[in-house]
């Protein structure tokens, strides 16, 4: 069986969605209401807006900069440790348990 994991979009809720789903040999499951744990990225801004909060921001420079430096903080190894803990979650997410 193949899953097709999806938010809880209204539009992800229409019997069309359902169907053409169905039709190609995918089982529709849903994150739960608000699952941050299952999204890598979630995770990876969480981490650079903490650095961004530590940084000085003056009235002559802008934020743009301070986030591309806070993202080339970020390891590939903690971006990696991101996609282990949702995968580490999925199977919570498969049973509709609240992470």
């Amino acid at each position: 069986m193949k899953y097709l994991i999806v938010d809880n979009a209204r539009i992800h809720k229409h019997e069309d969605i359902s169907t053409l789903a169905s039709n190609n040999g995918l089982r529709l499951v849903y994150l739960p209401p608000y699952s941050p744990a299952l999204n890598a990225i979630e995770e990876f801004w969480s981490v650079c807006k903490s650095k961004v909060k530590t940084m000085e921001l003056t009235v002559r420079s802008k934020l743009t900069p301070q986030v591309k430096e806070a993202c080339s903080q970020i390891s590939i190894e903690s971006f990696q440790g991101f996609c282990k803990h949702g995968s580490e979650n999925f199977k919570l997410c498969l049973e509709s348990r609240v992470i």
